[in-house]
C-alpha cells in the first residue's frame, strides 16, 4: 500500500501543475516524488522548487483530503516563513 499511495500523490500532484511560482524552464516530467517514510508519514518532494514536506499518512488516508491544496498551503507557508527571515535581516543586505 506505501508504494501505491505514493504513486497516487505523485500523479495528483503531477496533474495539478503548473503551481504558483514553478521554475519556467523546469520540463522535466518527474517533477515529484513520494516517499514513504518509517515513522507513518510520507516525503513530498518537488524537483522544481527544490522544496521537501513531510506529510502525515492519516491526512492521505482521509476521503476528503486535497493534497495538491494542501501542498499549496505548505509551500506558501515556507516562502512566508523564507520572506519573514529576509526582512528579519533586512539591515545587513542594505550594507551590501
Amino acid at each position: 500500500m506505501g508504494i501505491l499511495l505514493g504513486l497516487w500523490v505523485t500523479e495528483i500532484l503531477q496533474a495539478h501543475r503548473p503551481y504558483e511560482k514553478d521554475v519556467v524552464y523546469y520540463s522535466h516530467p518527474k517533477c515529484f516524488e513520494c516517499l514513504h517514510l518509517h515513522d507513518e508519514s510520507y516525503k513530498v518532494r518537488d524537483y522544481a522548487k527544490v522544496f521537501c514536506v513531510p506529510i502525515p499518512i492519516h491526512l492521505l488516508l482521509q476521503e476528503m483530503f486535497e493534497v495538491a491544496c494542501w501542498s499549496k498551503s505548505r509551500l506558501t507557508c515556507a516562502y512566508g516563513r523564507l520572506c519573514d527571515g529576509f526582512m528579519a535581516n533586512e539591515p545587513e543586505y542594505d550594507i551590501l
